[in-house]
């Protein structure tokens, strides 16, 4: 499964920023997309999950590179 961390949560693991308030990534495969929907309502967890699907962030779509 291929995720590709965005927003805050790209900057935090960067270390651009201290912390985030949600977790966001993008996910490039509908079957990747919904698999991790699945699993993630599968595990116990306190914090917003914002996925897309489809080299998207928000309304944006990545660039191939």
């Amino acid at each position: 499964m291929t995720l590709i961390a965005v927003g805050g949560t790209a900057l935090t693991l960067l270390k651009a920023k201290a912390s985030t308030l949600d977790v966001d990534f993008t996910i490039p495969g509908k079957e990747d997309y919904a698999l991790f929907k699945k699993t993630l309502k599968s595990i116990p967890h306190d914090f917003r999950v914002d996925c897309y699907v489809g080299d998207l962030i928000f309304s944006e779509a990545l660039p191939d590179d």
